[in-house]
């Protein structure tokens, strides 16, 4: 689950609207905030499975912190891959290094070059996909994988993302 705020230019909600069931999201994290690799570059992909505009219920911690919701847009990411390596992780010249969520454009010099990475260096196979974002994970909201969700949630799918049961987390 990942969400955007409104932001004074609405850049990250303009970015959020271009989202589509099935866009290709790359996960990044940034030398700037602390996490368990030593440089910067994307440790993961998925896919968008859902996603709502206009949530109404707290999720994220600094928002229960302070009963208002923060982040009004969010999707779910259905992780395809996982890296947890220095190693491992990607990066090419060209992709947007900026915080929050972004487009990266189909004419993009590192579009190319990263798919084929992808491929060639973590085994998954993205064949040309309609759109691909680019999204930096905060450390302090780690990403959990489907399984840990359902564990952790009890998700009512009908009721929107956050209807979740909070018991016991």
């Amino acid at each position: 689950l990942w969400g955007v705020k409104p932001d004074t230019s609405n850049t990250n909600i303009g970015v959020f609207n271009q989202l589509k069931l099935g866009d290709i999201v790359f996960l990044y994290v940034s030398r700037k905030s602390p996490s368990k690799f030593s440089t910067y570059g994307i440790f993961g992909v998925g896919k968008v499975v859902r996603t709502c505009s206009n949530e109404k219920l707290p999720y994220w911690p600094d928002e229960i912190d302070e009963n208002k919701v923060v982040y009004t847009h969010r999707f779910e990411i259905e992780l395809i891959k996982i890296i947890d390596n220095d190693h491992d992780l990607l990066w090419f010249n060209g992709l947007p290094n900026v915080k929050g969520l972004n487009v990266i454009k189909s004419e993009n010099t590192g579009l190319k070059p990263l798919l084929e990475s992808v491929k060639n260096k973590w085994n998954v196979s993205l064949e040309n996909p309609e759109k691909c974002y680019l999204i930096q994970n905060k450390i302090e909201y780690p990403i959990l994988r489907k399984a840990d969700i359902d564990k952790i949630f009890d998700i009512n799918y009908a009721r929107g993302i956050t209807d979740y049961g909070r018991n016991n987390y």
